[in-house]
C-alpha cells in the first residue's frame, strides 16, 4: 500500500492485464528529437530521465502509421515499417530498466498536415481544411480500409518492439478525431452522418488492432472530451457514447483530452485554471466501466482528490514532467517545494508545433540535453560572485552551488526575482511566482550567500577577491525621444506594476509590445482607463501566437484603446501630442505615462570588469541582448556548468 501525502497517486493500478507501479502517466507530447522516423539517442535519453524520475507509465509521442502521408511534420517518429524496430526496442528497454511501463501512441495526421510534409495532397474524412493543415481530399472507402490495417500493423510492431501497450490517438485534431467530429466529417456514406457512422473508423481500428495484438496486450483510445469553440464540434455527450462503444469493442481504458479550435483550450495555456479538463474525465468515468486517464494541468492535490472520489483512475502530467523529470519522486516524498514548476508559458508547444524546432523548456535548461547528464561537481571549488537576482542570476547561482562552488549572490533590490516580480502580476501570469519561490528555496537549501539591497560596481566586484564573476544585472531601459518626457509623471512598466499606488486613473502606455500589452492587461483589470500606443503596425508581436490572440482579445473586451503606427512627439503637462498612422497630429490626456519601449544590453557599465576582475567574467540574460525567461535560464545554467 502506498503511503505519504498522496497515497492514491502512488498505489499500483491496472490497465487491462498491465500492472503499473503508480497512477501517474506521462502523456504523449511531441519532441522533434527523432530523425527521419527513427528514435534517436537524444529522444531515448529524454524518456529515460522521466522513467528514472518515477512516473508509472510513459506514452510515447504520436507514432505515424503511414509515413509520410500520415505525418504532421517531416521525419515524424514512425512504426509503418520493420526498419524502425531496433531503435524503438532500445528505447523501450531503457525505459523498462527504471521500472516504468511504456505505451506507443499510434496516429495518422489526416488533414492536419501540409503538402510539403506529405509530398502530395493531405487526406481527410471530407474536403474540410483544419486550422493548421492544407485543404485535403476525401478518403475513399478502399483507402479507409487500408488505413485501418495500417493502424493494426503498427500496433503489432509496437508489441514486437516491447512496448507494454498501445494507445490509438483519436484526440486533438488528427485523423481519428476528424472522423468523430461533425465539423470535420461531412461524409454522406457509412463513415459520416450519425455518431455511430462517425465512430466507425475508430471502432474498426480498435477491432483490427485487437485482432493483431491479442487479448493479453492492453489497447486503449485517446479521445476528446469535447471540442471547444466549434458550434458543430464533438460534444461531451458524444464522447461518453463513444467511450462506451470503445469499451464494448475491447478498449482497456479511455484517455480523455480535448481540442480547442480557435480557443486554444486544447493547449492548456496559462489562461486556464489547473485541472480544467477534470470535469470531462469525471463525466466519461461515470458512464464507463474501464479505467479513465485524466489530463489538463493537474496539481497533486487535485489528482489525489480526483482519484479518491473515483472521478479518474490515472492522472497524466505533461508539461510538468518536461519542467521537472523527477516530479513523481518529489511528490511521493512530499517535497513539493523542490519541484521545478511549469510556468505555462507555452514555449514548449511554440517551438515544436509552430517553429518546428526541437522541444525546449523555459525553466528546465536540460530539456533535450539529458544525454549530457546533470552538472558534475567542480574539481576545484571556487569563490564565485553573481551580480543580479533575476532568473539568469538565480539559475547560475543554483547550478554553481550544486557543483560545490562558494557562491555569493548580490541583488540591488530587497528581494530576489528581478523582472519576474512584475511579470507575475498581470492576469494569467500567476504561475511565474511559484518558479521564483522554487529558485529562492533552492538557493537557501544549497547555502548560497545572498546579499540583498546591495548594488555592485566593477570596482566593488574587484575588491571581493573572487575567482569568477557572473554578471546578470539586466538591461537598461530604452527611453523614447519624446520632448518633455523628463518632466512628466512617467514610470517604467515594471516599476508601475510593483508600485501601483503611483499610477493615476488615466494611463497612457508608450510601447505596445509584450511588456506594454501585459501592463495594459494589468491596469485595465484594476479599473484604470488605459490607452496603448505602438510605433509598429501590430501589438504584442513578441508574444507567441497561442498567447497573443487571447491577450489582445482580453484588452478589447476591457475597453483598452490600442493605437498602432503612432509616434509620440511631445508631452505638455498631462497631454501627449502624437502623430497617428495617417500622419495627422493628435493628442491624448493621461495622469500617468508608462514606458514599455524596450531595453538595451547593459554591457557598457561592466566593460571594465574583465580588467579589474582577476578571475573569469561571464555575462548572462538581458544584458547580453537576450530576452525572455527561457534564454536567461539557459544561459544561467550554461555559465553555472562552465565555471
Amino acid at each position: 500500500m502506498a503511503s505519504g501525502p498522496f497515497r492514491k497517486l502512488f498505489e499500483p493500478a491496472q490497465i487491462g492485464c498491465l500492472t503499473l507501479p503508480n497512477r501517474l502517466v506521462m502523456p504523449p507530447m511531441a519532441t522533434n528529437y527523432e530523425n527521419e522516423g527513427f528514435v534517436t539517442s537524444r529522444q531515448k535519453a529524454y524518456y529515460e530521465a522521466r522513467a528514472r524520475g518515477g512516473v508509472g507509465l510513459i506514452i510515447v509521442e504520436a507514432i505515424s502509421v503511414d509515413s509520410p502521408l500520415g505525418n504532421s511534420r517531416r521525419g515524424k517518429i514512425a512504426l509503418d515499417d520493420d526498419v524502425y524496430l531496433p531503435a524503438m526496442s532500445a528505447m523501450t528497454k531503457t525505459i523498462h530498466r527504471h521500472g516504468a511501463r511504456v505505451a506507443a501512441q499510434i496516429y495518422h495526421a489526416g488533414a492536419e498536415t501540409h503538402r510539403e510534409v506529405t509530398g502530395t495532397q493531405p487526406v481527410g474524412p471530407s474536403v474540410v481544411k483544419t486550422f493548421r493543415g492544407d485543404i485535403p481530399r476525401e478518403l475513399t472507402l478502399d483507402e479507409i480500409a487500408c488505413l485501418v490495417q495500417r493502424f493494426a500493423k503498427a500496433a503489432a510492431r509496437a508489441k514486437r518492439a516491447e512496448f507494454d501497450a498501445v494507445e490509438i490517438h483519436g484526440a486533438t485534431s488528427y485523423l481519428v478525431a476528424q472522423f468523430l467530429s461533425r465539423h470535420w466529417n461531412q461524409r454522406q456514406d457509412l463513415y459520416g452522418g450519425s455518431l455511430k457512422n462517425r465512430a466507425r473508423f475508430l471502432l474498426e481500428v480498435l477491432q483490427a488492432t485487437r485482432a493483431e495484438v491479442g487479448v493479453d496486450f492492453p489497447v486503449w483510445c485517446r479521445i476528446n472530451g469535447t471540442e471547444f469553440g466549434l458550434e458543430d464540434g464533438f460534444t461531451l455527450e458524444e464522447a461518453k457514447q463513444v467511450a462506451q462503444w470503445a469499451e464494448a469493442g475491447g478498449a482497456d481504458a479511455i484517455h480523455v483530452s480535448s481540442f480547442g479550435g480557435g480557443s486554444q483550450t486544447h493547449m492548456g495555456p496559462t489562461v486556464l485554471n489547473h485541472g480544467i479538463l477534470l470535469p470531462l474525465a469525471r463525466e466519461i468515468k461515470k458512464s464507463s466501466g474501464i479505467p479513465v486517464i485524466a489530463v489538463g494541468r493537474i496539481d497533486p492535490d487535485q489528482g489525489e482528490k480526483a482519484l479518491a472520489a473515483g472521478e479518474a483512475d490515472f492522472i497524466a502530467i505533461g508539461r510538468g514532467l518536461i519542467a521537472d523529470p523527477e516530479l513523481p519522486l518529489k511528490w511521493a516524498e512530499g517535497r513539493i517545494d523542490d519541484v521545478r514548476p511549469c510556468i505555462g508559458c507555452l514555449e514548449c508547444i511554440h517551438h515544436v508545433i509552430y517553429k518546428r524546432e526541437p522541444l525546449r523548456c523555459s525553466v528546465n535548461a536540460l530539456c533535450g540535453k539529458e544525454e549530457d547528464g546533470p552538472p558534475e561537481p567542480a574539481p576545484f571549488p571556487k569563490k564565485v560572485v553573481v551580480i543580479g537576482g533575476g532568473p539568469g542570476g538565480m539559475e547560475a547561482s543554483r547550478v554553481l552551488a550544486l557543483r560545490r562552488h562558494q557562491v555569493h549572490l548580490f541583488e540591488k533590490e530587497n528581494q530576489l526575482g528581478g523582472l519576474l516580480l512584475s511579470a507575475s502580476r498581470p492576469p494569467q501570469k500567476g504561475d511565474i511566482e511559484p518558479f521564483v519561490a522554487y529558485l529562492r528555496a533552492q538557493l537557501k537549501k544549497l547555502g548560497v550567500k545572498i546579499h540583498l539591497g546591495q548594488e555592485l560596481s566593477p570596482e566593488k566586484v574587484g575588491h571581493l577577491n573572487s575567482d569568477a564573476a557572473v554578471v546578470a544585472g539586466g538591461a537598461w531601459p530604452l527611453i523614447p525621444k519624446i520632448f518633455g518626457l523628463e518632466h512628466a509623471q512617467a514610470l517604467m512598466a515594471h516599476e508601475a506594476i510593483l508600485k501601483e499606488h503611483k499610477v493615476g486613473q488615466k494611463v497612457l502606455i508608450i510601447g505596445g509590445g509584450l511588456v506594454g500589452c501585459e501592463a495594459a492587461d494589468y491596469f485595465s483589470g484594476k479599473g484604470r482607463k488605459v490607452t496603448v500606443i505602438e510605433l509598429r503596425d501590430k501589438m504584442a508581436l513578441e508574444l507567441i501566437p497561442l498567447l497573443r490572440l487571447p491577450l489582445l482579445d482580453r484588452l478589447r473586451k476591457k475597453g483598452v484603446i490600442m493605437l498602432v503606427g503612432v509616434k509620440g512627439e511631445k508631452i505638455e503637462g498631462r497631454r501627449m501630442i502624437f502623430q497617428d498612422a495617417e500622419g495627422k497630429q493628435q493628442w491624448i490626456e493621461a495622469d500617468t505615462f508608462i514606458l514599455a519601449t524596450g531595453e538595451i544590453a547593459g554591457l557598457e557599465k561592466w566593460s571594465s570588469l574583465k580588467e579589474i576582475q582577476k578571475g573569469q567574467v561571464y555575462f548572462v540574460g538581458d544584458m547580453t541582448g537576450s530576452r525572455g525567461i527561457l534564454e536567461a535560464v539557459t544561459q544561467g545554467h550554461q555559465v553555472g556548468s562552465a565555471i
